[in-house]
């Protein structure tokens, strides 16, 4: 019973493994299907313009079959009115009851020609200038109206008959075919995903530019206040290309000299980088016969571990010395001195490092360095006397 209810039971983490299971299958699943439907959308409405040209044209054919409808009502119906109207004359034209000839001759065919007669001075006389000065003038005094006369009454004749007016010129218009549909959506498809193109790469560019002067203004930051870059942050990748990048600088710098100052920088700037590329010894192992004299690449270099002071170098004037094998050595103490290359104005030339002398003449200018030493002395004690 305390296998099957208690929380240890092996039951319950089957159970567990399973449901997680299925829920990170459902979410891969659903991953897929949402992509999937991406693509299909993008190749259906980005890719190809048949949906955007089929709905343009099945918007014409709507268009055209209510133009004809309409235009059909309108023939239909004038037609109608006309022959009920030819007809309905033409029966009282033949009324030839002696009773009902007066009222045909005396009043019915006269009111028919007096309906005429005023339809067609109606129809002239809206097309007349005059029609349109008296439309102005009611229309003036529509706007005197108090109250809602400019402000109601005005506007809205006007809008209904400049809708009346755009109305009759669209129907005027022909029916476009097919092919013009089909073209003149092209052309509107192709230039608005070319301008969506353009300024979603402009909108890119400039987002990647301003990221960038972001970065660089934290990784400056970071340097300033924290005193190390930003390379502890880094994923493991990255890190391994600021290494690459670093050992190919390195082995591109032919001065000794260079490489160690490099070293020093990358230490004094960036531990944690010194460690992985210098302490662990990738560098040195990268390096091979490159880097075999760089000593301070090894993580015990030899001059840690000799007996002897690598600065003591036998000469011929040197004094005595004992070594640790109990023999006697003639050595001197024998600094490193340095020159700058310099143009001939006594410019420093642009990229120039320190170069190392020869020993032979390292010797000579140490020599008159202790001779200039040793006068200093002598001149001091001169004056103390």
């Amino acid at each position: 019973n305390s296998t099957c209810n208690g929380g240890n039971s092996p039951f319950r983490n089957t159970s567990n493994r399973s449901s997680s299971s299925n829920v990170n299958g459902l979410a891969k699943r659903m991953h897929i299907v949402s992509k999937r439907a991406a693509l299909a959308s993008k190749r259906k409405l980005w890719d190809t313009n048949d949906a955007v040209d089929n709905a343009a044209q099945s918007a014409v054919d709507v268009w055209e079959s209510s133009y004809h409808s309409c235009r059909s009502f309108l023939i239909n119906s004038y037609g109608s009115a006309k022959h009920i109207y030819t007809a309905t004359k033409d029966g009282v034209q033949k009324v030839e009851h002696h009773l009902l000839v007066p009222v045909r001759d005396v009043i019915v065919l006269p009111a028919f020609a007096g309906v005429e007669h005023t339809v067609n001075h109606t129809v002239g006389f809206l097309q007349s200038e005059e029609a349109r000065g008296m439309a102005s003038n009611t229309f003036e005094l529509i706007k005197q109206t108090p109250f809602i006369g400019e402000q109601l009454l005005a506007p809205v004749i006007l809008n209904t008959v400049q809708v009346l007016q755009r109305t009759y010129n669209i129907i005027q218009y022909p029916i476009p075919s097919r092919r013009s549909v089909r073209y003149t959506v092209d052309g509107i498809m192709e230039g608005t995903k070319y301008l969506i193109a353009s300024s979603w790469r402009e909108i890119y560019f400039y987002t990647k530019l301003v990221d960038a002067s972001i970065t660089r203004t934290l990784s400056h930051t970071q340097w300033r206040v924290l005193g190390s870059g930003p390379y502890s942050s880094l994923n493991e990748e990255h890190k391994a290309g600021v290494i690459d990048h670093l050992c190919e600088r390195y082995f591109s710098t032919p001065s000794i000299i260079a490489r160690y100052e490099l070293s020093c920088h990358i230490k004094c700037q960036n531990l944690k980088l010194y460690q992985n590329l210098v302490v662990s010894g990738l560098l040195l192992e990268r390096g091979g016969n490159l880097t075999k004299n760089d000593t301070w690449l090894s993580r015990e270099p030899e001059y840690m571990n000799t007996k002897e002071d690598i600065l003591l170098m036998a000469t011929d004037t040197s004094t005595s010395m004992s070594t640790s094998s109990g023999q006697n050595k003639e050595s001197a103490l024998s600094p490193l001195w340095f020159y700058l290359p310099k143009k001939n104005n006594g410019e420093r030339l642009e990229g120039a490092v320190w170069n190392c002398l020869a020993k032979h003449d390292c010797a000579v200018i140490e020599s008159s360095f202790q001779l200039s030493l040793q006068r200093d002395d002598d001149d001091d004690d001169d004056d103390d006397d």
